[in-house]
């Protein structure tokens, strides 16, 4: 399991990436007061497990950074390590894929949110991005809500995804035209796409 959602349960869409790493019943990814992360290997602090500081995305250290710092103020019992922030592919999808705007907002929600609040981590997720939807991101939504009920091959939290800008709902429309039994694995793979920052 993912390691910034290991000690989760249930919440969040999209059993992949961003999307796998905050939902298909994943309560708290990202860390976070009575969720923190796993060890990063026996690495030292300070760079991605894949490269230096200096290939991480802009922002993603500065995130990491201060993730940390809320767990040890948090006093979380096993507290995230800077790697294993950095590699985790919820961050990757955070500051590769998700919309300017939605990113910050996130950001700045899941680092300020108190320590007893480890219920409240959805709403950091989903709640900037659906006040301030793009063009085809509530029609995606809703078609793709729609098909899911219709097919009952994939759970619909991979329709729920608020945070990513208008060209990545035409891609993950196309996939609303396959059949049933290749549609969320259609979506999945293109979610991972977009969060890589192919969209």
């Amino acid at each position: 399991m993912n390691t910034l959602v290991r000690r989760s349960v249930a919440i969040l869409p999209l059993c992949l990436l961003l999307v796998a790493s905050v939902a298909c019943g994943d309560d708290e990814p990202l860390g976070g007061a009575g969720v923190g992360g796993a060890s990063d290997g026996g690495q030292a602090e300070g760079g991605a497990a894949s490269g230096g500081a200096g290939s991480n995305p802009a922002g993603a250290d500065a995130f990491c950074e201060g993730l940390v710092a809320r767990d040890v103020d948090c006093a979380v019992e096993d507290p995230i390590t800077t790697n294993a922030c950095l590699g985790d592919e919820l961050t990757v999808c955070l500051f590769g894929g998700i919309r300017d705007g939605v990113r910050e907002a996130i950001v700045e929600c899941v680092l300020e949110r108190p320590c007893d609040a480890a219920g409240d981590l959805e709403a950091c997720i989903y709640a900037p991005g659906e006040e301030s939807p793009v063009a085809g991101q509530v029609e995606f939504k809703t078609a793709c809500l729609d098909l899911q009920a219709g097919c009952g091959t994939f759970s619909d939290d991979l329709c729920i995804v608020n945070f990513f800008d208008a060209p990545a709902y035409e891609e993950l429309s196309l996939c609303l035209e396959q059949a049933c039994d290749v549609a969320g694995s259609c979506i999945e793979q293109k979610t991972s796409e977009i969060c890589a920052g192919g969209a």
